[in-house]
């Protein structure tokens, strides 16, 4: 939440993040870019969100009819079809002062260990309203602990900007953070997928200056936070509940803090939760490693920014929030994207001519009126399209979101062009079988606001796409089905793209066994080490299943004889026909599954060793992390 209060109290810090997050570099558009559906960056999308602070602390207590429209524009079947929200857990008191419109958010806790469970019941309204309009995952966050827990006895920072959760009261702390928690399940029907107890904890602005809550709290003592709260909620039964962490400025910042955890801490970790108000691709790559490594969850949880002027039609703001999605989607590979706060408050935005938010709304007065801005609809052009459920894939085109969904056989491509000069791109999408069309197109720009244009006829499984100047176009294609083989390489086709699968259990990959060129020789797990032998790729076999063939050799991953039984040796072999060479991608949480056509049993471990060497085999597929791989 680094937001406007940074840039008024450490204006050096911020101007050195603007930079990085505000200037928009001009992306070159490519000739032609080719779909590769078998190269899946988030294997099941959850979808998009806000956190509800501190918009719905004031319009959640507006009138039925007001309140009712601005929750269909966010989250209702005709607006940006958000499903996902994040409450935020309060720790101020009433007599708070200094506060922004909406930042005072009370504390259901008491100082003398009572509760008021009628707090906040603004935000509260807004919570249903978007659980009853098909929110589907909600997650429990804290800007600060109650202000009687901290430092300063102020839930805007501490004196000097330094540690403002007092080390006596980590325990307390984490009891009432579980204990919301808990009420929410039992008495308000709720249950929280997730648990953050921090935001920017390693952030040096939150400070008695600042007009919102907020609490720097170290590495070690977020360790010991994270913790307790795993440890609460496992001890009251709220199994449906995990922790999140670390909600970090930026994914080097949440870096250093997930490492900083203990192996415990770092146990009780579900789900790794980033900002990207600072930080580059390389940055955003990394964050994604860390999570494959520890097999967590990766929310891009946090981010708005301020770009162009408080005009609501400046398309500038429109293209540096396309700008900011594609980049964090492709490099972070999130399995959700979630918006700051969807609302802000439009008496800031017109003073200080910024353009924060999608939505400004009258929240320091009575009016009760509101304006959509150009970021409005560009969000739009994301989150009414993509759904909950998609593949993102690859898109060869660095200015593209691209998501495909089997069920509908439906292919999305989100391609936004921030130059001030139109350009055109061919797509190729022979990496599928079938592809019906048409292409319709949906496009935001200076003077339109997700107007449909006319249909795109695709020939050969090829349409050409023309992004307008300052614009951002969604493309969507029917009748997609099927993933065809992959195109010998050529002059004019791309490479073989290979793959190397890594058990989460062991972090080792497949490997054939000394490099054989041979019918038979067995797949073993071994350290990763770039041979040949252990990169593999997937060739469509038709029905959502693949040959999956090793580079080195060209033969394919094999059931030794076709067996059915437990235990069946996983070979190389050359390939066929047979279902015991087609293998099935089947996720589960951030990982998948292996499983054989013919057997319907999966690729595991024997023994679930950790040993170098270890065979490969079928079995009855269970949860182990032996049976869990990814593909990278």
């Amino acid at each position: 939440m680094i937001k406007r209060l940074r840039r008024l109290m450490v204006f050096v810090i911020l101007l050195g993040l603007l930079i990085a997050q505000v200037a928009q570099v001009a992306q070159a558009a490519p000739a032609s870019a080719t779909v590769d559906p078998t190269n899946i960056y988030v294997s099941n999308f959850e979808g998009w969100g806000t956190s509800l602070v501190w918009f719905a602390n004031v319009t959640g207590g507006w009138s039925d009819t007001n309140r009712n429209a601005l929750a269909d524009a966010v989250y209702g079947s005709n607006g940006l079809r958000l499903n996902i929200a994040r409450y935020n857990i309060g720790g101020s008191q009433a007599s708070q002062q200094g506060m922004r419109p909406g930042g005072l958010v009370r504390s259901y806790l008491n100082q003398n260990g009572t509760y008021d469970w009628t707090v906040d019941a603004n935000q509260r309204w807004w919570l249903s309203a978007a659980i009853s309009r098909g929110a589907n995952i909600t997650e429990a966050f804290s800007n600060s602990p109650p202000w009687f827990m901290t430092v300063s006895g102020d839930t805007r920072g501490a004196s000097g900007c330094g540690d403002n959760l007092q080390s006596s009261q980590n325990n307390a702390f984490a009891e009432y953070l579980t204990e919301v928690v808990k009420h929410f399940r039992d008495s308000w029907g709720v249950t929280f997928r997730t648990l953050d107890p921090l935001n920017e904890p390693m952030g040096t602005w939150w400070c008695l200056t600042g007009r919102q809550e907020g609490a720097h709290i170290g590495r070690s003592q977020q360790s010991t936070l994270v913790q307790l709260v795993g440890e609460k909620l496992v001890s009251k039964g709220l199994t449906g509940t995990k922790v999140s962490a670390a909600d970090e400025t930026s994914p080097g910042e949440t870096i250093a803090s997930i490492n900083a955890y203990t192996t415990t801490a770092k146990g009780y970790v579900d789900q790794i939760n980033t900002h990207t108000y600072g930080g580059n691709a390389t940055d955003k790559a990394n964050v994604r490693t860390l999570a494959n490594s520890l097999g967590k969850r990766l929310w891009m949880s946090e981010i708005d920014g301020s770009a162009g002027t408080h005009n609501h039609n400046d398309i500038s703001a429109g293209m540096w929030l396309a700008a900011r999605i594609t980049e964090d989607i492709n490099y972070i590979k999130p399995a959700a994207w979630i918006h700051w706060q969807v609302i802000e408050d439009e008496a800031n935005m017109v003073s200080e001519n910024q353009n924060w938010g999608l939505i400004h709304a009258d929240m320091a007065g009575s009016s009760q009126t509101y304006s959509f801005t150009k970021k409005y609809y560009v969000m739009a052009n994301y989150s009414k399209f993509i759904r909950p459920g998609y593949r993102i894939i690859a898109s060869g085109d660095s200015r593209a979101v691209t998501a495909y969904d089997p069920a509908t056989s439906t292919l999305v491509i989100v391609l936004y062009n921030n130059t001030t000069s139109n350009s055109s791109v061919t797509y190729t999408l022979t990496g599928f079988t079938t592809v019906n069309g048409p292409a319709t197109p949906y496009r935001t720009s200076a003077s339109e606001n997700l107007a449909q244009l006319s249909n795109i006829t695709i020939t050969n499984r090829q349409f050409t796409a023309t992004a307008n100047a300052n614009s951002v176009t969604t493309y969507v294609i029917t009748g997609v089905s099927g993933t065809g083989p992959t195109p010998t390489p050529g002059p004019t086709t791309p490479p073989a793209t290979y793959y190397r699968i890594t058990n989460r259990n062991s972090g080792k990959v497949a490997d054939v066994n000394g490099a054989s060129g041979t019918d038979g020789a067995t797949i073993i797990q071994w350290p990763w080490s770039g041979g040949n032998n252990q990169q593999w790729q997937f060739q469509d076999a038709g029905g959502g299943y693949f040959r999956i063939i090793n580079r080195n050799s060209g033969k394919c991953l094999d059931v030794n004889g076709a067996s059915t039984a437990d235990g069946a040796g996983i070979i190389q072999w050359t390939c066929g026909t047979g279902t015991n060479q087609q293998w099935q991608w089947v996720a589960t949480g951030s990982y998948f599954n292996l499983k054989a056509r013919h057997s319907g049993k999966c690729a595991n471990i024997t023994g679930s060793s950790l040993n170098d060497g270890a065979l490969l085999e079928q079995r009855t597929c269970g949860t182990g992390n032996s049976f869990q791989w990814t593909r990278q």
